[in-house]
């Protein structure tokens, strides 16, 4: 019983420590840059260019390089 004791004790601390760990961090910092990769070709892109083409359609200029490289229907120009 005592064995069972000190495991149940052990499962408690581990989950008592991971609790303080996750409510003293402080928050996350969201991705500013994003990699892409589209076959053998990869390029790193700005979240906020990623963000400007999924709400407005704007395709920027590193954005603009997967978009040339694309297939038409991959690209939606049919």
């Amino acid at each position: 019983m005592s064995h069972l004791r000190r495991r149940l004790q052990l499962i408690g601390a581990f989950i008592a420590s991971l609790a303080i760990v996750v409510a003293v961090s402080g928050p996350l910092q969201a991705a500013e840059t994003l990699f892409l990769d589209y076959g053998p070709l990869s390029r790193s892109v700005p979240a906020a260019e990623v963000v400007a083409f999924a709400e407005e359609g704007a395709i920027g200029k590193n954005l603009a390089f997967f978009y040339q490289s694309a297939e038409p229907r991959a690209a939606g120009r049919s």
